[in-house]
């Protein structure tokens, strides 16, 4: 009896700790307007909520800036269009990630977004700051150097003063790119908007990232412009924003760069890299690249450099984070490596985590059960950490229909990447959003034998995609216990899973295609 107890004990607290960790997917849709779009572009998780900024088409089609508010369950709180009177579109830029300002107000977050005009022929820049149930706070115009030029706002960090920082990317009203270039202006403003000083910096195609270092001095992270070739630079600013020097590299295809500061005060940046672009039959196929610089005080010094794979086609590196324990993550997206013949390749997320040393710990990419045809995509395009190690990640699930329907994605992911708790100790590096909760146990807890069913969501997607699956039974250790090969099926299937053979505890019963991860479902052995 008392050892019953004990045992049911345990299970509970097992339940308890997997419960915990459950993770989860949705998307939000743009119901107003038959073109259907919406894109989520920053995230940020302030008080056990999430705050995503994105853009949307509103019933008439016009684009606005986009705030929503979810629990940590995926629940969604509050939703907000940004319009205005002007009827103009609004949209937070590509590059725009949400900053909260806690050590300022624990209430208040801020947000730049840039406004078109109907015709798309000139913009407005704004810093606009919401309390925590999306309403103004206040706004605040952002005025350009050049007031005929058009400016999108890029990237805001603000300070623990709560001075607020934000680069924008300018273009001459006639912009031609055989004989124009853009530039990079970037401000300091107080905590209430006003500005304190503004530096511009020439031929600078944007930044997509502002690394405020612990001397009060800054990095700025963009690309250089050489007539649409892409060049990586890393800019080194005083605290009035005056250039100190730069760091320009690259070869062909070196995109999407974003950079952090490591705890000895060392700049790494994570790009990617494609300097020969050998012929091929696929299309261009760049590494992931990590560097570490150091700052001698003349120059930034490469220490460290490390390539990765040249798996999948273009690369983007969206966001890049250091975590607390000094491991560093990236996200973005990958095409898929397609025959030249396809005009359009689809797109994979990405999460890539390496250590401190720059070795690799886990790769895993992410696509939609909705992507059926081959043109369809899916990108990350922010994150934020949770206390528990896992991941809030924002983006975008292009969904194919005859006209494309771009859907703002969110998901919660553990410390490992992993949609469900156990996908690492199966070796799989592809995550099929989708598939989960396709698996159903009983009776559960078991005792000798066990019924494993199967009800599919996406049928053509399985058959079209994964005809040889397994089923892989792992112990709570992650210590493989039994591996079975699985027939080909369609939207319903069932089979009986010995156990006798199994030791008291918990289990998990992960369904795999090679190295995609497809669903897992916990298993109590009485």
């Amino acid at each position: 009896m008392i050892r019953t107890l004990i045992f049911a004990a345990l299970v509970l607290l097992l339940n308890i700790e997997f419960m915990a960790q459950d993770r989860w997917s949705v998307t939000y849709s743009s119901d107003d307007c038959s073109d259907g779009f919406a894109q989520g572009f920053g995230v940020e998780v302030w008080n056990d909520t999430i705050y995503v900024s994105g853009a949307y088409l509103d019933e008439n089609c016009l684009l606005g800036s986009l705030l929503l508010k979810y629990d940590l369950n995926g629940n969604l709180l509050a939703t907000r269009v940004i319009e205005d009177s002007l009827q103009n579109g609004f949209r937070s830029f590509s590059g725009a990630g949400m900053d909260m300002m806690e050590w300022n107000s624990p209430d208040d977050f801020i947000l730049p977004y840039t406004q078109f005009t109907e015709d798309f022929d000139s913009t407005r820049m704004y810093i606009r700051k919401f309390d925590t149930n999306l309403q103004d706070v206040w706004i605040r115009e952002i005025q350009r150097p050049t007031p005929e030029d058009n400016t999108f706002a890029n990237v805001v960090r603000t300070d623990n003063e709560g001075n607020i920082f934000v680069s924008c990317v300018g273009f001459n009203p006639d912009f031609v790119e055989s004989t124009d270039s853009p530039y990079t202006f970037m401000q300091k403003l107080d905590p209430q908007g006003n500005l304190i000083w503004e530096s511009i910096y020439d031929e600078i195609w944007g930044s997509s990232e502002i690394t405020l270092l612990s001397d009060g001095d800054m990095i700025l992270n963009g690309q250089i412009w050489y007539s649409m070739v892409n060049q990586i630079l890393i800019q080194k600013l005083d605290s009035i924003g005056q250039e100190k020097w730069r760091y320009t590299t690259g070869g062909l295809n070196s995109i999407g760069s974003t950079c952090v500061e490591d705890d000895q005060g060392r700049i790494i940046i994570s790009n990617t890299w494609n300097n020969d672009n050998p012929p091929n039959q696929y299309w261009d196929t760049p590494y992931y690249q990590f560097r570490k610089l150091e700052d001698t005080g003349w120059y930034f010094q490469q220490v460290d450099e490390v390539k990765y794979g040249r798996f999948g086609g273009r690369k983007y590196d969206n966001i890049t984070k250091i975590l607390n324990d000094g491991n560093i993550v990236t996200a973005g997206m990958h095409d898929v490596n397609t025959p030249i013949t396809d005009s359009i390749p689809y797109s994979r997320a990405f999460m890539f985590k390496v250590d401190e040393n720059l070795d690799s710990l886990w790769f895993r990419t992410y696509w939609h059960p909705e992507e059926i045809h081959h043109f369809a995509s899916a990108e990350i395009w922010d994150f934020d950490t949770l206390s528990d190690g896992g991941f809030i990640c924002t983006g975008t699930v292009i969904v194919p229909n005859m006209i494309a329907e771009f859907d703002l994605w969110l998901m919660r992911l553990d410390e490992f990447g992993c949609l469900e708790p156990g996908c690492h100790n199966v070796n799989v590096s592809e995550i099929v959003i989708g598939f989960e909760n396709s698996m159903k146990v009983f009776p559960n807890p078991v005792r000798d034998h066990a019924t494993i069913q199967f009800e599919i969501p996406n049928p053509a997607i399985l058959q079209n995609n994964f005809s040889k699956t397994q089923l892989i039974v792992t112990d709570i250790s992650g210590r493989e216990i039994e591996r079975m090969n699985l027939p080909s099926f369609g939207a319903r299937y069932q089979l009986e899973l010995n156990t006798a053979h199994y030791a008291q505890g918990l289990y998990q019963v992960h369904w795999v295609s090679g190295g995609t991860w497809l669903d897992t479902v916990e298993l109590v052995k009485e």
